[in-house]
């Protein structure tokens, strides 16, 4: 649709049409505008979506692929504006086949009745850019949104007993059957904040900002994010989608009646408050905005019944079961995963291991009766390095339990002992100690660009770099003698290349000087002058 110099906005034919029909009232549904991390290495991805009532789920009408930082209210206005401009081309033909007036609607370019996002912020802006301050009366925050931002401002509560009252009362507001219940969890609210918040100022902040838009996220109000598709539509795609089993209409009308009786239940307990607060019923449609009673969609994430927490059960595992989520982990991390296993020591009460694992990260594996510990971050819960070493050189196979612990028992430990090799199977690639790898800084000479090992910086003619030597593994997987070139500073020639089996620099190794150097320079690398 449009390209820039650091930025691309994508959209189709169908998806303009479809931005017409919602422009023209034809589709009735919410527009969603949000940023997301994209898959484009270096860049952020915004986009607009919404619900296509002919293919039944979220589409994206135009999406935006901007370089980092690229979440600003800039961009959004280019993405909008760009959108729009389509939309006003297609609008006098959309409205002709479907014989309706576009008087009213020409050069609005895409104009739902309401916008789905978060809290505020730089995506706002830029809409109101393009349509003016007017469209902030139609934001809605959808229930993803709604329950990060609580996350978020729990913070401000001391106590983990605070904390979790304070979730319970935002809970218990967003899916307040009536308005009495809303007004009730706004009272605790302020009470809560007064006693207990750790930042009153803030959090009075937050609670005004929920309450004001209160009619565009609290289950009894009106709102216009629900879908006018009926509700058996809705319900039976859903279903078939989900399990292939099609819902009988008496299915839909006895859920509805269900959320019906919930808020009849609920106004007929309060009936005494009511009557003592002499609440004025004046008209239909003021008896409506009070107790509407609004089931919530079913075909979007932020319209999804919440289900009522059960009681963990714990299960007993019995012994020698390994479950499918933990055979799924080996058949993804393990089997036929590549990895070189670089050293290894063992004894009676511990085996010491480094891999490089297949995304060329250097690890090291300990594994002791009481635990078995791995430097990578990633392996807080599970170990794929430990599972590898398991299989591939303790030929310990998936359906084994030992495979996925970490704590053993004197029987299991015992098993692990007796199944370790005699003769453990290395590349014939060695670490160069401390004393023996050599580092040096000099003016790069070669027209070939090259980039700095550990963060990839550019480094041309005349920069001054530093190098090293020492093993690297291939994209063939096989081990090679090369040249690393680094960023001539502390941060980069202190890391372990990716792919690499070299010994990272330290203050006080070898470090040759082949040109003259700066005080800056001098101090980025920790010299001592």
């Amino acid at each position: 649709m449009c390209v820039g110099d650091d930025y691309v906005i994508l959209s189709s034919e169908h998806k303009v049409r479809l931005g017409a029909l919602i422009t023209l009232g034809i589709v009735d549904e919410p527009v969603s505008l949000d940023g997301c991390e994209s898959r484009a290495q270096h860049y952020t991805e915004i986009e607009m979506t919404t619900y296509d009532p002919i293919l039944r789920r979220n589409v994206k009408l135009v999406s935006m692929f901007a370089a980092k930082p690229g979440e600003n209210s800039d961009n959004v206005k280019k993405m909008v504006q760009s959108f729009d401009a389509a939309v006003n081309n297609v609008l006098p033909k959309v409205a002709g086949q479907y014989n309706v007036d576009n008087e009213d609607v020409l050069g609005r370019g895409l104009d739902p009745k309401s916008y789905v996002g978060d809290e505020g912020g730089a995506l706002w802006r830029g809409l109101c850019l393009v349509k003016g301050e007017d469209v902030k009366n139609k934001t809605i925050s959808d229930f993803f949104h709604f329950k990060q931002d609580i996350n978020r401002n729990s913070v401000y509560f001391g106590d983990q007993k605070s904390k979790k009252e304070f979730k319970s009362i935002m809970m218990d507001a967003y899916n307040s059957p009536t308005s009495l219940q809303a007004v009730d969890a706004e009272k605790r609210l302020v009470k809560l904040i007064e006693k207990k918040s750790t930042n009153v100022k803030k959090m009075n902040s937050f609670k005004a900002w929920w309450w004001r838009r209160k009619a565009r996220w609290q289950k009894w109000c009106r709102t216009q994010s629900s879908s006018e598709a009926s509700s058996a539509e809705v319900a039976n795609a859903k279903s078939l989608h989900g399990s292939g089993y099609r819902k009988s209409l008496l299915d839909v009308v006895a859920r509805a009646r269900e959320a019906s009786a919930d808020a009849i239940q609920q106004i007929a307990e309060k009936a005494e408050v009511i009557i003592d607060d002499d609440f004025a019923l004046e008209t239909d449609e003021n008896a409506q905005q009070q107790f509407k009673i609004n089931t919530k969609d079913t075909h979007r994430a932020d319209k999804k019944n919440q289900t009522k927490q059960k009681s963990k059960q714990v299960k007993k595992v019995k012994d020698g079961h390994v479950a499918k989520k933990q055979k799924k982990l080996f058949h993804d991390k393990v089997e036929e995963v590549h990895m070189d296993l670089l050293h290894c020591d063992s004894s009676m009460t511990e085996f010491t291991f480094k891999v490089l694992d297949t995304m060329g990260y250097l690890e090291e594996i300990c594994i002791r009766k009481e635990s078995a510990i791995c430097s990578s971050v990633w392996c807080k819960k599970e170990c794929h390095h430990l599972m590898w070493i398991f299989h591939n050189l303790f030929n310990f196979d998936k359906e084994q339990p030992i495979m996925y612990q970490s704590k053993f028992t004197d029987q299991q430990w015992k098993q692990i002992i007796e199944a370790f090799p005699e003769n453990v199977p290395l590349p014939k690639v060695t670490c160069p100690s401390e004393d023996e790898q050599q580092y040096t800084i000099n003016k790069r000479t070669s027209k070939k660009d090259a980039k700095c090992a550990t963060c990839k910086k550019e480094l041309s003619e005349g920069n001054i770099q530093a190098t090293t030597e020492g093993p690297y593994r291939t994209i063939q997987k096989s081990w090679i003698k090369r040249t690393f070139f680094f960023c001539p500073r502390l941060q980069c020639m202190g890391k372990l290349p990716r792919n690499s089996f070299i010994c990272p620099y330290k203050t006080g190794m070898t470090l040759l000087i082949e040109t003259p150097l700066t005080e800056q320079q001098k101090k980025e690398i920790d010299l001592k002058t």
